[in-house]
């Protein structure tokens, strides 16, 4: 099965604006996060992963700005991440796998 996404960019681009993008998306889950977490009335009432796919998917516009490609929903854990460094871990590790996919021969 092929993947939706297409990088843009070479591993060696990659590979120098890794940190910055990976600081980038650790500061956007941590922020959508804490807005979910405020707008959640009774956290018992629920049993919610810390982070949950839809906020994960409201970084693509991050992972596009560094990749020029869309994060790729099927990236996503399904049933969440028990925390935003599990979870940008976890895009991490799917964008290379991606470069993984596009160098084989």
């Amino acid at each position: 099965m092929m993947s939706k996404a297409s990088l843009k960019i070479t591993r060696a681009e990659y590979e120098k604006v890794k940190a910055a993008l990976k600081a980038e998306l650790t500061d956007e889950l941590d922020s959508e996060v804490e807005f979910a977490e405020f707008e959640a009335e009774d956290e018992d009432l629920w049993d919610t992963p810390a982070v949950d796919s839809k906020a994960v998917v409201k970084i693509s516009p991050v992972v596009e700005r560094y990749t020029g490609t869309q994060l790729d929903p099927s990236w996503i854990k399904c049933g969440g991440y028990d925390s935003v460094p599990e979870a940008v871990d976890h895009i991490m590790e799917q964008l290379e796998l991606e470069f993984d996919k596009t160098e084989e021969p």
